[in-house]
């Protein structure tokens, strides 16, 4: 007899399937860069980081955004303060590969 969180974490079902491309890059760089011991920790201290930037900084930083570019009166202007976004993630993977390096020559060093 099988509950539904033994479904859940059964590698063959559909869910767990689409959940693994989806989380697989950065949690393999964090497991790299937490070793062995810290890697729930490491995988936390990430996931609170990045809600609270993405809710606490980047909807007002774009909502910010579309009242200087005035998306009210021209809607199409919203792409521009959307471009935030991209550079954000951008921004976040050079950091992510800076504390990885970091981590690295500390280990050799």
């Amino acid at each position: 007899m099988s509950n539904g969180l033994a479904a859940s974490a059964d590698s063959e079902s559909p869910a767990a399937q689409e959940e693994v491309p989806a989380y697989s890059w950065y949690s393999a760089d964090l497991h790299e860069m937490s070793g062995p011991y810290l890697r729930g920790l490491g995988i936390g201290i990430f996931f609170s980081t990045v809600n609270l930037m993405a809710y606490g900084i980047g909807s007002p930083l774009i909502g910010k955004l579309n009242d200087k570019l005035g998306v009210a009166a021209h809607p199409e202007q919203m792409r521009y303060a959307l471009l935030v976004c991209p550079a954000a993630c951008t921004l976040a993977a050079l950091l992510l590969w800076l504390g990885s390096r970091a981590r690295e020559a500390s280990a050799e060093g």
